[in-house]
């Protein structure tokens, strides 16, 4: 009985010995089928790992420091992280230069740079025209047609003469040529028209590359082709072919010619409206009692700003017949409530690109030439101006600081990419 007892113990000992070898060898087994799989998925996964991208061409935004105006060739420079960046009407950089600009900016398609010890002229796409070191010229002035105007000093051991001409970027030679007769004589009178002297009725023209001379001396600039000088009775119409014309003031007054552009001329004093091209006068005496001098011409229209006879002020915009776009809109210039309950309205700017910005009830607001809102100013925003068909924008953030962009007239930020 005994020696059964002790066989059932020696084969419950082998049975459980047996198990736990059995149990061993499954359990290595799984452990390296374990293991195999792991590896596996980690192949799988670095397999599945995205390669890098080439981040070289993604477009960034440029932030900065404050907006500007385009010029009339749809540029702008405008900065940001001490670099200026060249911006075309698309609002593509063009290119970037860290130099010093006078504050002259692009003077058609040329800008001029001072950078290290000497200054360079570049073109629209940032292409190299002219440089100069400090002492090789005694002046060098960046006018409109793409020119330049040089003094140079030379000297010898027993000569010196100092001379001035005019230099074309374009064509990269002289076309006035150098004299000691122009030096300190030159002066820029705009849009390309040079004054000879201190005459003031010899003039270059930078377009035709020839010397223009007038009957009657002036000191006005030439805008859009045009200088324009009043008398006592009549304005003075000079164009760029050395022609003068005089239209007579309707009323037999003084005429009061502040701004001109567009090929037209309004006179403040008297509500007459000029037109340079046709050379013809309209009196609007009776429409306009007192307009505001900085009336100006755009595109075939102008914003005029006039008062009553009351003083009571108002706006509308005419074209070139001095035709009214819509019923004048009162205006409050005092920025007061108006008795009769009326929005309160503030005009703060001319016509630009057919908008003009207004302030109504307290709020920025663009209307186009016939006076229908466009866009709104949101919290916090303040309209600048209008320029390449776009809003200047100051945004004064809470928690960020100001800030400047751009909006289209659909109320669109626009990011300005390089």
């Amino acid at each position: 009985m005994k020696e059964n007892k002790n066989k059932i113990i020696i084969i419950v000992a082998i049975s459980i010995v047996v198990v736990i070898v059995c149990a061993f060898f499954i359990y290595q087994e799984l452990k390296n089928k374990l293991q195999l799989k792991t590896t596996e998925e980690i192949a799988q996964e670095q397999e599945q790992v995205e390669p890098e991208v080439d981040t070289s061409d993604i477009e960034t935004t440029v932030s900065i420091n404050q907006t500007a105006d385009f010029n009339k060739d749809g540029l702008v420079i405008l900065q940001s992280d001490g670099l200026n960046y060249v911006i075309d009407k698309d609002f593509k950089v063009l290119w970037t230069f860290d130099g010093f600009n006078d504050g002259q900016g692009f003077v058609d398609n040329y800008i001029k740079v001072k950078q290290d010890n000497k200054t360079v002229v570049y073109d629209r796409n940032g292409e190299e025209k002219f440089s100069y070191g400090e002492h090789d010229y005694e002046n060098v002035e960046l006018v409109p047609g793409g020119c330049l105007i040089i003094t140079k000093k030379d000297d010898t051991y027993n000569s010196s003469s100092t001379k001035t001409g005019v230099y074309s970027l374009n064509k990269q030679d002289y076309i006035l040529q150098p004299s000691e007769e122009y030096v300190s004589e030159i002066q820029d009178r705009g849009d390309g028209m040079l004054c000879l002297d201190w005459s003031y009725n010899k003039y270059f023209n930078i377009k035709t590359e020839k010397v223009v001379e007038y009957q009657k001396s002036f000191m006005k600039n030439f805008v859009d082709g045009y200088a324009v000088e009043g008398t006592t009775d009549s304005i003075l119409v000079f164009d760029e072919n050395g022609e003068m014309t005089e239209i007579k003031e309707p009323n037999g007054k003084v005429p009061g010619i502040y701004n001109y552009n567009n090929g037209m001329a309004f006179d403040v004093y008297n509500s007459t409206l000029f037109n340079l091209e046709t050379k013809t006068a309209i009196s609007l005496k009776s429409q306009f009692h007192d307009v505001d001098d900085d009336t100006l011409f755009e595109n075939g229209y102008a914003l005029v700003k006039f008062s009553n006879e009351g003083n009571t002020p108002y706006y509308t915009v005419i074209d070139k017949q001095a035709n009214m776009l819509f019923e004048p809109v009162k205006i409050n210039n005092d920025n007061t409530v108006l008795d009769n309950g009326e929005s309160m309205r503030v005009i703060n700017s001319t016509l630009k690109d057919g908008y003009f910005i207004a302030t109504v009830d307290g709020n920025d607001t663009v209307f186009d030439y016939q006076n229908n809102k466009i866009l709104e100013a949101q919290k916090g925003e303040s309209f600048q101006g209008i320029t390449n068909s776009c809003v200047k924008v100051r945004y004064d953030a809470p928690s960020r600081g100001t800030e400047y962009y751009y909006k289209d007239m659909e109320g669109n930020r626009i990011q300005i990419k390089k």
